[in-house]
């Protein structure tokens, strides 16, 4: 059991020394205390989303191919977060856990005498069920709110509260969140420069068959240590099977991710997912192992106050139809039909019917508005290109105009290599054209604000300021397009061109024009 040091045994405590707390501080850090003058360290994790309380971001986890597909083949899962970002409204995060919970901070909680930070404690705690783990999150929340409620973070009226992260939470911040591009997230790890012997705390070379102080490796992109390796962190939810691209319908027993020290550091990979049963008969008791522990996360209500409740409403009339449909839509004959006739289990059928078919039409809104970012993505891509190419062609005519000093053989070369460069950039121009078509056709252009800013905030983020330059120009021309101002091949050429090099190879914001 769990019980809190009391409020005078808190505040006569010496505060913990920075190594026990944080032994890598860094900017955006939040420090929550902890009874006994201890802490704990959470990382922002953000999430462009869009500004409406039902706006959330569709993300890809897990493996692309059929090993262990079971457990670990990929599938579209949908996140958003709590807590809002100031300057960026498209844009919330959640809080995770620094590291995991160490043997001294679960102590604070656990033990009414205030123990002694020391190097052992600052091991992650392990031989903890998962009631226990839960029990903790609620013990140091009412503890957070009694003592520290000013520094917890706020949705509107709501406070944060800690707990166990979910399964997508645990994917989305693991992988790098918007720290790092799409094709890296979607790899079997985030991007380890150095090699993964440095990130991951696993195997007998390096782990030596014990787990060791957290933070004993390098951080992922988002300053999150141990996500891999170390110890296993439970979840709040149960494991679940893979139905080939779908969480199956039976839920079961601890949901575990990131393996532990016991592991090869090459098996370990962001989409691993482990079964722990939740008691173990050998005990009759619940299941506590030497290499399962874990890490929080901070959230809140997912409705902050009432202004949030109306706005949940309204979004939904508008997402679901029922704002303003149109007079002859199937759902609204749907809708005439149930209302002509008196048998309650035929209006209660297409009831049914009509749910069905507004979720069908929410799921392609949703898909298309994805499919609408991933193009803005590519136009935006395919823009800088074509930048690239026509800055290639200035320095070759430049090389062949005047005195050159070169004999005509190495003139010849350099013009056939220069005709080459115009035939590519004469096609980049066109599929970008063609691009702006398909994206103008989209049935969710009234969304492309939300894109386009989605877009530029996970740019910034990346530190891609460059790339922030010609989303602009991509977003100019394709509004161009959907009011008739379509460009042709020569213009769309001579936009791109003309963008000054200092903003097409920024790296910074203040490089940016």
């Amino acid at each position: 059991m769990l019980a809190a040091c009391p409020a005078a045994a808190a505040a006569a405590a010496v505060t913990w020394p920075a190594n026990s707390v944080d032994p890598h501080p860094a900017p955006g850090d939040l420090v929550l205390p902890l009874p006994c003058g201890g802490a704990m360290v959470f990382r922002p994790v953000d999430v462009p989303a869009g500004r409406g309380p039902l706006d959330d971001r569709a993300i890809e986890i897990g493996r692309s191919d059929s090993e262990e597909g079971y457990s670990q083949y990929q599938r579209q899962a949908w996140i958003a977060s709590p807590f809002p970002v100031a300057g960026t409204p498209e844009t919330r995060r959640f809080y995770i856990g620094k590291y995991d919970v160490t043997r001294d901070q679960l102590a604070t909680l656990a033990d009414p005498s205030c123990p002694t930070p020391s190097i052992a404690g600052r091991l992650p705690a392990t031989r903890v069920s998962w009631a226990e783990a839960v029990d903790f999150t609620s013990a140091w929340s009412s503890w957070l709110l009694a003592h520290a409620r000013d520094k917890l973070p706020r949705r509107g009226d709501s406070l944060a509260y800690a707990r166990l992260p979910t399964d997508d939470e645990w994917s989305y911040a693991a992988r790098g969140g918007t720290k790092v591009s799409e094709t890296d997230f979607l790899a079997s790890t985030w991007p380890m420069p150095e090699g993964i012997d440095h990130y991951v705390m696993a195997g007998p070379a390096i782990a030596g068959g014990t787990p060791h102080a957290v933070g004993s490796m390098l951080p992922n992109p988002l300053g999150i240590y141990d996500m891999l390796g170390e110890v296993d962190q439970m979840l709040i939810e149960p494991y679940r099977l893979n139905r080939v691209g779908r969480s199956h319908g039976q839920a079961g027993g601890i949901l575990a991710r990131g393996g532990n020290y016991t592991f090869n550091p090459d098996d370990l990979q962001t989409s691993l997912r482990t079964e722990i049963p939740p008691f173990d008969p050998a005990t009759n008791g619940p299941t506590r192992l030497a290499t399962l522990g874990f890490r929080l996360v901070l959230s809140a209500d997912a409705l902050g106050d009432m202004r949030e409740t109306q706005a949940a409403q309204a979004q939904f009339d508008a997402i679901s139809g029922n704002a303003a449909r149109i007079a002859d839509s199937p759902r609204q004959l749907l809708a005439m039909a149930g209302q002509a006739t008196p048998d309650p289990a035929i209006r209660a059928a297409l009831s049914r019917v009509d749910a069905a078919m507004a979720s069908d039409e929410r799921a392609r809104d949703d898909a298309a508005a994805v499919a609408l970012g991933a193009q803005l993505q590519a136009a935006t891509v395919l823009a800088m290109n074509i930048w690239e190419q026509a800055n290639t062609i200035r320095l070759l005519e430049e090389e062949t105009t005047g005195p050159t000093g070169l004999d005509p053989t190495q003139i010849a070369a350099i013009r056939h290599n220069l005709d080459a460069h115009r035939r590519t950039q004469s096609g980049s121009v066109e599929g970008y054209l063609d691009l702006l078509r398909a994206m103008a056709a989209s049935p969710v252009m009234p969304r492309l604000n939300d894109q386009s800013r989605l877009q530029r905030d996970g740019m910034t983020e990346r530190g891609e300021i460059n790339l922030v330059v010609f989303l602009g120009i991509v977003d100019a021309d394709l509004r161009g397009e959907v009011t008739g101002k379509a460009l042709d091949r020569t213009t769309a050429g001579a936009r791109i061109a003309a963008i000054p090099a200092a903003a097409a190879r920024a790296t910074t914001a203040t490089s940016a024009p």
